[in-house]
């Protein structure tokens, strides 16, 4: 038989407790019985046990009913306030850019960034491939943030689309290119064409292929678009500089709806005037000989060769 030693107890003293120290007791019940009555945990169930605060937070966050819960009546605002809330949901300082892309089998616009036509030069060798890619990633590094936008909002019902609507189709819309601007007429459809109002296409289609051919299309879709105020073309569009030559192309690709803007607007020769060239146009790319023309000399020039092409005068 194995002997084991006794256990060793700490001793302790009660001669020092007072009555006083009792005096509490059925405070302290209470206290406990309280706690007891907080607990909603059942027997066996793993949660612990909510405390008084928890508890008291609780109950302050309970959901009002549904019959207190009314929804905010949006319209109820003063007009001036309504406009203000359409323009931070709809509406972007720097204008709305737009690149193509293919969307579940789609082709549409999509809001990105625009790098212009410098940095999509890559078919002169290296060094200038390489100074496309410099541009795109200096222009990525200085491009200001695209602005959340909520156009959703129009969904809630026609008194808010009918005052929201223009907000968002009367700002500025900035194109990659005229394939871009062709697949966004196509998808806004003419309903809202004529609320356009100031366009800058950033590159124009060249070669044989389809960007080409997208200029005339494109122009063409623009036709409904009577209320523009303003086609920025800021790129080469001819291999000459020469203003004659320009008014030729700008006729050729865009005469269906130049036609249509003068005799909307009661001038035949009133889409000449909302034409703009920007500088890259009047720079030459003739191979045999540079030519520079003066921007603005060489603006008004086309507009009066665009006056007469359209038998305006």
């Amino acid at each position: 038989m194995i002997v084991t030693g006794k256990r060793k107890r700490t001793g302790v003293s009660y001669a020092e407790i007072q009555n006083d120290d009792f005096d509490d007791g059925e405070e302290a019940v209470n206290q406990a019985q309280s706690d007891i009555d907080d607990d909603d945990t059942t027997f066996g169930s793993k949660r612990k046990p909510m405390k008084k605060k928890q508890a008291r937070r609780a109950k302050l966050s309970v959901p009002r009913k549904a019959a207190e819960a009314k929804p905010f009546r949006f319209l109820d605002l003063p007009a001036e306030l309504r406009d203000m809330i359409y323009e931070l949901a709809l509406t972007d300082t720097y204008g709305i850019s737009l690149v193509p892309k293919l969307k579940a089998g789609r082709r549409t616009a999509t809001r990105s960034m625009v790098f212009g036509e410098d940095a999509y030069d890559n078919s002169y060798g290296y060094y200038r491939r390489r100074r496309a890619r410099r541009l795109k990633r200096d222009a990525l590094e200085e491009a200001p943030k695209l602005t959340d936008l909520s156009p959703t909002l129009l969904l809630a019902n026609k008194q808010i689309y009918s005052e929201g609507i223009n907000f968002l189709y009367n700002q500025d819309f900035i194109f990659d290119d005229t394939v871009t601007l062709f697949q966004f007429l196509a998808v806004i459809g003419v309903r809202n064409q004529p609320r356009l109002l100031n366009l800058e296409i950033k590159r124009w289609g060249s070669g044989r292929g389809k960007d080409k051919a997208m200029n005339h299309g494109a122009f063409a879709l623009l036709a409904p678009a009577i209320n523009l105020q303003s086609v920025l073309i800021d790129s080469s569009i001819h291999w000459r500089a020469q203003p004659k030559k320009l008014a030729a192309q700008i006729y050729r690709d865009a005469h269906h709806f130049l036609e249509a803007y003068g005799i909307a607007n009661g001038d035949r020769g009133a889409g000449a005037d909302i034409i703009e060239l920007g500088e890259a146009a009047f720079k030459s790319h003739y191979y045999r000989a540079e030519e520079t023309v003066d921007a603005n000399e060489g603006m008004s020039q086309v507009r009066d060769h665009l006056r007469k092409l359209l038998r305006a005068n």
